[in-house]
Parts: C-alpha cells; sequence; structure tokens
C-alpha cells in the first residue's frame, strides 16, 4: 500500500494495522472505516460494501462496522439498501441486516415485508432478531397474518428463536392479540386461539392449570400470559420452573434470575416502601 495516502478499504486498514485496539491509530481508523461505509452506500455500490462487511467478519471486526452501519439508517439512509443486506444470499450479510432492522424498531416499518420474509431463514440469529423486529413494529401496525406466523414460531427448532417468541408475546399490544385471536380461530388452530385469549385475558386460575397440567404450547403461553400481568410474575414463575418443559422451566429460570437481581429487589423495596407511605 502506498504510504502517502490513507487506506480506503477495511481490507487495508486492517492490514496496516490500524484496526488493532491497542494501537494509537484506531480512532483514526475507525474513521476512515466510517467514511468508506458512508461513500458505498452513498454510490449504491452494494457488493463492495458486502465485501468490506464480509473482510471484517473475517477479522472478527464486524461490531463497530455494524454500529457504523447502524448510525448510518438512523440518519436518514434509503432504507432500500437495507432491504438489499436482509435479502442477500449469503446468511451472515442477513444477519447483520436483521441485527440492524432490529436496533432501528419502528424506524424499519417501511420494509415490514422484507423483515417478515426471515422469519423462516435458514439462520436461527436472522430468525430471532427478524421477530424482534417485527414485535416492536406490528404492536403499532397490526398484520393479522404476520402476527400469527411470529407465534407459531413457538415451533422453532432453536431454543433462542422459540424464546425470542415468548418475549413477542409478552411486548405485543392487545390490539395485535385481538388480531392474532381473530386470525387463528379463523383458521381454526385452536390451540393457538386458546392461547392468545390467555394472554389477553390474564386469568391467573386457567394461567396455574395450564402450567401444572397442559400441553407444552398450552404451557409456553401460559408463562407468557403470567409475565404479561406484573402482580403475578413471581408466582407464575415459581410455578414455571418446576415444569416438566424444558423451554418453560429454563426460560422461566432465567427470567427468576432477573427478578432475583440485587438492583431489581432495591427497587421493589423502594415501590414497596413508597406504597406502605401513600395508604
Amino acid at each position: 500500500m502506498d504510504s502517502h495516502r490513507l487506506p480506503r478499504t477495511i481490507a487495508e486498514i486492517s492490514s496496516a494495522g490500524m484496526m488493532n485496539p491497542g494501537t494509537t491509530g484506531t480512532g483514526r481508523a475507525r474513521a476512515i472505516v466510517a467514511g468508506v461505509i458512508k461513500k458505498l452506500l452513498h454510490m449504491n455500490q452494494f457488493e463492495d460494501l458486502v465485501s468490506e462487511l464480509l473482510d471484517c467478519l473475517e477479522r472478527r471486526e464486524e461490531g463497530w462496522c455494524m454500529n457504523e452501519l447502524l448510525t448510518r439508517f438512523q440518519q436518514g439512509d434509503n432504507l432500500d439498501h437495507l432491504s438489499y443486506l436482509l435479502q442477500h444470499p449469503d446468511g451472515r450479510i442477513a444477519h447483520i441486516g436483521s441485527w440492524v432492522a432490529a436496533e432501528l424498531g419502528r424506524d424499519a416499518s417501511p420494509i415490514i415485508d422484507v423483515i417478515f420474509s426471515n422469519i423462516t431463514h435458514s439462520s436461527a440469529s436472522t430468525r430471532m432478531h427478524s421477530i424482534d423486529s417485527l414485535a416492536i413494529i406490528l404492536s403499532d401496525q397490526p398484520d393479522e397474518y404476520m402476527i400469527c406466523r411470529c407465534i407459531q414460531s413457538l415451533d422453532d427448532v432453536c431454543q433462542s428463536v422459540r424464546w425470542k417468541v415468548l418475549d413477542f408475546m409478552i411486548a405485543s399490544s392487545r390490539r395485535s392479540l385481538e388480531c392474532a385471536l381473530d386470525g387463528f380461530r379463523s383458521r381454526p388452530m385452536h390451540e393457538y386461539a386458546d392461547g392468545v385469549w390467555l394472554l389477553l385475558e390474564g386469568d391467573l386460575a386457567a394461567i396455574r392449570n395450564r402450567l401444572t397440567t397442559g400441553s407444552y404450547h398450552a404451557s409456553m403461553f401460559a408463562l407468557a400470559a403470567g409475565l404479561r400481568t406484573t402482580s403475578f410474575a413471581r408466582e407464575v414463575l415459581d410455578l414455571a420452573c418446576k415444569s416438566s418443559y424444558q423451554d418453560v422451566a429454563r426460560y422461566a429460570n432465567v427470567k427468576m434470575g432477573s427478578l432475583d437481581h440485587p438492583l431489581r429487589r432495591l427497587l421493589d423495596s423502594v415501590r414497596r416502601r413508597g406504597t406502605r407511605r401513600a395508604t
């Protein structure tokens, strides 16, 4: 490389030793990478951008390149460029695109169809990020078919995706769940319809019953329904931790750990003291 010019590509930056966090040139290198990404997006040089991202992946330096991509889209870059990444045949690039879309939240809503198409992607992480993204978008603009398909990912082969569906159901707006209930009743898919009904009603007796005697799907819906109502979340988690279904028990144990975090206990204590003073 000519020593009288700045490196123009991420690969050149790396080979020049400027990507090493221990060197003084790191900040300068990152500024150059930001410029490379900005230029390639501006000039619609998508395949060159993909090549640069793949170079970063090879060197395990993709983290701040992904963050730079996110910054570009947060600042208004054309979402068609993100659609290109989401639909790229290389699963690693689709993964990067799905992460960016999830981080954009509602701002990614114009490309909801492309995001939705990735809930059946071969990469589990891409499916997971896609459901994460849709949870936010569909709460604002419910689509019956999309919501039902996301919930049906409870049958995904990957645990992380199934757990993301639990998060999706816990976070879904009432309007979204009402759409899903109509969808499952019209198909008909009775077990799913009953589960969504429980998400809407939050009936504690029914939640207890399904967690202790219900099928896998009934138990998963009951767990999500219990966690939508924070006033009895701990009781629901206690029951779920004893479930014979691994997904239910493991997810409940993870959530129980977050309830038992010292900071959470402090906040709960302060809240209880405030309630006592108020009464």
